[in-house]
């Protein structure tokens, strides 16, 4: 019994005594890198000025034009990256894709109209709780360039996510609404997102205003469109 306990005991102190003559090495690092970072020209306001009800239908929506911005993403390092769009006024739509006559006209690069809130973007809502309109935005997608020279614009209706894969031409220069799509650049002729260090985006806004019938206005109303534009890593 004893010769046991004592066996026990050495067997015990070999052990510590190994354990103290011992280091750990551990190897550790937080890789991360500098943001990219969107701006938009003009702070980000489309103005389309005083617009006076006279100049509305009252029996069909009136179509305002268009309105132009530059959106820059700029990055420290070569990087692929992309955007999305997502409208912080959806409920204020008054484009539904359903039973609406409204549709917003010059809505694409090839002058396409689109509706709905998946393409479209709302307006805000009058005095007395009525959606105003809606507008829509596309690329020029002629005039992209990347890294200082022309780029092709790629689009995606994938959710924005990592790892997204079918990317494709875009001619119509839109992008699905609430994050659903993503924008990116490529080369000339390609589909694969190239990496960039500066990339900009020259946008167009339409905007249409529903008919004064449905609207009823009866005082000053602003219109109250926002959107939130988020940067991607591929």
């Amino acid at each position: 019994m004893k010769k046991s306990l004592l066996f026990a005991a050495l067997a015990m102190a070999a052990s510590c005594a190994q354990a103290d003559e011992a280091a750990v090495l551990r190897v550790q690092a937080s890789l991360t890198s500098l943001p990219c970072t969107p701006e938009l020209s003009n702070n980000g306001v489309v103005d389309f000025g005083r617009v006076q009800v006279g100049e509305l239908s009252q029996t069909q929506a009136t179509q305002l034009g268009e309105k132009s911005l530059n959106l820059t993403i700029t990055c420290p390092t070569p990087t692929k990256v992309g955007w999305s769009i997502a409208d912080n006024r959806t409920e204020t739509n008054a484009s539904t894709g359903g039973n609406t006559n409204l549709k917003v006209m010059n809505a694409t690069a090839n002058g396409n109209a689109l509706l709905g809130t998946t393409s479209t973007f709302g307006l805000g809502k009058t005095h007395d709780g009525k959606n105003i309109g809606a507008y829509a935005i596309y690329t020029r997608t002629a005039e992209v360039t990347a890294n200082g020279a022309s780029a092709e614009p790629i689009r995606t209706a994938a959710t924005a996510v990592r790892g997204v894969n079918r990317w494709q031409k875009t001619t119509t220069g839109t992008i699905a609404n609430k994050d659903l799509g993503l924008m990116s650049v490529a080369r000339t002729g390609k589909t694969e997102p190239m990496s960039v260090t500066r990339v900009t985006f020259p946008l167009n806004v339409s905007l249409a205003v529903e008919s004064l019938k449905k609207l009823s206005l009866t005082e000053r109303t602003e219109f109250d469109g926002q959107a939130t534009i988020s940067v991607v890593y591929l």
